[in-house]
């Protein structure tokens, strides 16, 4: 997330998230690479590249990791940990303090292990808009 003069946020992903499939190359198209605390668990074990729930899921994680000011899992946990975690154990972060039960179920909504349970970004954006995290 990047702020912008006009208080906005800017959402991107500087993680390198897939490599993109050469010409030839031999790979799989959907390689995993870093940013492994904000991806969904369809992404992690290689079943896809990214889609619009894809990136609902890691957004749930972006908000997490702005209201607690820690990365999700925290800085001490492993990468292959975190995947261990959300692909095969299928679970979340722990709930920060401070979030509402409201809150808390916005993310559960986001980060729905199965992406075709996920909450549309639409909906998310007039959920935001209703609470208030400061």
């Amino acid at each position: 997330m990047v702020g912008t003069d006009e208080k906005n946020i800017k959402l991107g992903d500087f993680g390198l998230s897939v490599l993109k499939r050469q010409k030839g190359a031999k790979e799989d198209a959907h390689k995993v690479l870093g940013a492994y605390r904000w991806k969904a668990p369809e992404c992690l074990l290689g079943l896809t590249g990214p889609t619009a729930e894809s990136d609902t899921f890691g957004f749930g994680m972006c908000i997490i990791e702005l209201i607690s000011g820690e990365f999700p899992w925290g800085s001490i946990m492993p990468d292959p940990a975190v995947k261990f975690h959300v692909a095969k154990r299928k679970s979340l972060p722990p709930r920060p303090a401070g979030f509402t039960d409201n809150q808390w179920n916005l993310i559960q909504q986001m980060c729905c292990f199965d992406p075709k349970e996920r909450i549309s970004l639409a909906a998310v954006v007039d959920m935001l808009y209703s609470f208030r995290f400061i």
